[in-house]
Formats: C-alpha cells, sequence, structure tokens
C-alpha cells in the first residue's frame, strides 16, 4: 500500500497519535525477520507474503487498517526452488513503483520490512496457485504502475491488494473486494487493505518464519 491520495491516508495528528494502540508499528517493532529465518522448502506459488514495512506511509496504512502489516505479495516457487515476490511495489524508500518480480531478500530488505509472514488460500491447489502467479507474471512483465489513486475500476494501474485479487480470480480463486472490506470497520470503506485478505477467514498462517 501506499498512503498518498489526497484526504484518504495522508498522516494526520490523530492518526500518528492513534499508532500507539497499533502492534507492530514501525516505532515500536523488535527484532526484524531476516530472509534466512524462512524455510522456504514450506512455500509454494500462489501463497501471499505480508509486510510490515516502514516509514510513516506504513505506519499510516497500518492505522487505518488496524493491523501489523502494510503490504502483501504473491509468493513463486521456480522451478530450481527459489523463491520470489510478485507485488505492485509501492514508490517507497525508493521503491519502482509499478508491478514487478523480485527475490524473497529483495521484498524484505531492511529498508523496506520490519517483519513479514506468510499465508496460504485454504482452496488454492497447486495448479491454482501456479494459474495466479501466471498472471501476475504476465502484469509484471508489462510493469504495470502502482495505483497511487486506489481504484479497483482502473485497469491501467494496480496496487497491493489489488494484484492480488486479479490473480486470484484468474486461479478461479476469486476473493470479493466487497466482501472483504465489510470485515473491519474504518473511515476509508472503498480501499480493500492487506489485512482484509486475513480478516476473510480464507487464509491459514504458514509456519515458515522462525521467531526464536
Amino acid at each position: 500500500m501506499w498512503p498518498k491520495r489526497a484526504g484518504l491516508l495522508a498522516p494526520t495528528a490523530a492518526a500518528l497519535v492513534a499508532l500507539v494502540s497499533v502492534p507492530g508499528s514501525s516505532a515500536l517493532s523488535g527484532s526484524r525477520i531476516e530472509t534466512r529465518q524462512v524455510d522456504t522448502a514450506l512455500l509454494r506459488s500462489g501463497d501471499l507474503v505480508f509486510r510490515a514495512g516502514r516509514g510513516w506511509e506504513a505506519d499510516a496504512v497500518r492505522v487505518m487498517s488496524q493491523t501489523v502489516f502494510s503490504h502483501v505479495g504473491i509468493v513463486e516457487r521456480d522451478e530450481r526452488g527459489r523463491i520470489f515476490v510478485i507485488h505492485a511495489a509501492p514508490p517507497e524508500n525508493g521503491g519502482r513503483g509499478h508491478v514487478e518480480r523480485v527475490s524473497l531478500a529483495a521484498f524484505n530488505a531492511p529498508h523496506y520490512a520490519s517483519d513479514i509472514v506468510f499465508y496460504r488460500h485454504a482452496g488454492m491447489t497447486p495448479e491454482a496457485g501456479a494459474s495466479a502467479v501466471g498472471h501476475a507474471r504476465r502484469l509484471a512483465e508489462r510493469r504495470i504502475p502502482f495505483d497511487e489513486d486506489f481504484d479497483l475500476a482502473d485497469d491501467g494501474a494496480i496496487y497491493c491488494t489489488e494484484l492480488v485479487l486479479i490473480a486470484y480470480e484468474e486461479s478461479g480463486s476469486a476473493l470479493s473486494p466487497e466482501r472483504l472490506a465489510r470485515n473491519r470497520f474504518s473511515i476509508v470503506d472503498n480501499v480493500v487493505f492487506p489485512a482484509d485478505l486475513l480478516r476473510s477467514g480464507s487464509f491459514t498462517e504458514i509456519d515458515a518464519v522462525d521467531r526464536s
């Protein structure tokens, strides 16, 4: 996510004060999760990786969505077992501002991430996961720009959660944006946040991170 749209997610005094009650705020987070702590053998194509970002932009998303995680990407496991992430990269901290395919280490780079966690859709078969990844990769190859207006009706630009919705629909595991947005209370009711995916009840956490 990238909170830039005027009047939508720009930080306010109230939002900044509210950060103290948001678990995982970058100002309050503990030890960072390093990529080497991830058991990539447990991951497969179509899984989702949620990221707790850094900076006021990520904090604003957390305030608006009442959660730890501010960004989401789609996991790809290639034929050699390497893990990549396809995501709509926001133009934050030097981000490119378009859909891209990057290594897990790049997605979890220290200047972007303070924490990551992995989830799997309950109905996502390996075949459906491969289909979702294939569609997401095509969007990455086209370098579709990041949607700073968070407009699901705009096919010319995509934000992070929107990429998941599009790819999952292509795979036959469609998620309803309207139902997702109804699962939480927020002053922003026309944007699907990464946390809305988790609140849907359709995803199970993958115990792939060693937090010891």
